[in-house]
């Protein structure tokens, strides 16, 4: 079971390894996990501050990294893709399942035209179109084309409550924008894509997943999608190649953000993240 991160976390900060910390952030019983994560999640201001954080971390990481370009899988809106373009200096190239999209997207790219790119096409790990369904109305209430869309349709038990129509649309595997060197060979991840995120690195293959410096996705603990909880895969396949877990932020009960480095460009936990101890004054959390 994925477990919690807390005071814990900055009380050992800057005497354990990388390692070390990998492994204790899962090590906590699941019974008070359950209760801390449900508390935290809960209260408003805990859960702003912590995903504010964990952006703030992918922020600064990517300013300070050599990536060349930022991979986008999920941008939805275009809302986080208009962040990274406004307050970074990256280039940006976002993957977006929903063809009711494209508008959105290329209304930023006619913008950055030099530093953005787009595809409407899902990632995964296979190179097919599927069936997408675009809600109208959900517990008769009318939804956009492109907000809420991809996350509803995909969770257990709402069919009954839904009103929708199906549209064919593409799906690849990112190894593909490698061999149409599309992509560098330094990059950032982020993922966005409920309840797919395995299946997305998966695509990427472990070649092309080492030209990724940082990995920031959203994974579920929660057995709330049709496909079953990730958070524990994702870990466990990132772990295996390469990879540290650094942060988790508390975006929902049974939904969060994880964020992860590639080992070799780091030396120790504390030597990377401690500057922002003193800064994290609200996540007023006991172990």
């Amino acid at each position: 079971m994925i477990q919690n991160l807390n005071l814990k976390w900055f009380k050992f900060l800057k005497k354990v390894s990388l390692q070390e910390y990998s492994s204790k952030i899962f090590d906590m019983d699941v019974n008070e996990f359950k209760l801390k994560e449900k508390y935290i999640s809960s209260v408003r201001k805990l859960r702003k501050s912590s995903t504010y954080w964990g952006e703030k971390i992918f922020f600064d990481y990517a300013r300070l990294n050599k990536a060349t370009t930022i991979l986008e899988v999920g941008a939805n809106d275009g809302a986080h893709t208009k962040k990274f373009l406004n307050e970074l200096s990256n280039d940006v190239f976002s993957m977006e399942i929903n063809p009711y999209s494209f508008e959105y997207l290329d209304n930023i790219r006619k913008i950055y035209y030099e530093r953005f790119k787009f595809i409407i096409a899902g990632a995964s790990v296979v190179n097919n179109p599927v069936s997408f369904p675009i809600i109208s109305h959900f517990k008769e209430k009318k939804l956009s084309q492109v907000s809420g869309v991809t996350g509803i349709n995909k969770r257990n038990n709402t069919k009954e409550f839904m009103i929708s129509h199906h549209m064919l649309a593409p799906v690849i595997k990112i190894d593909q924008l490698f061999k149409a060197n599309l992509l560098s060979n330094n990059n950032i991840l982020w993922i966005d894509v409920e309840g797919h995120a395995l299946e997305v690195l998966k695509g990427i293959g472990i070649k092309n997943l080492h030209k990724c410096e940082m990995i920031y996705v959203e994974v579920e603990s929660a057995d709330f999608f049709q496909n079953g909880a990730s958070a524990e895969k994702v870990y466990e396949f990132l772990t295996k190649n390469d990879f540290l877990l650094i942060f988790r932020d508390f975006q929902s009960t049974g939904q969060f953000n994880l964020i992860f480095k590639k080992k070799s460009v780091l030396v120790t936990l504390a030597d990377d993240v401690k500057k922002y101890i003193q800064d994290i004054k609200t996540l007023k959390i006991e172990p």
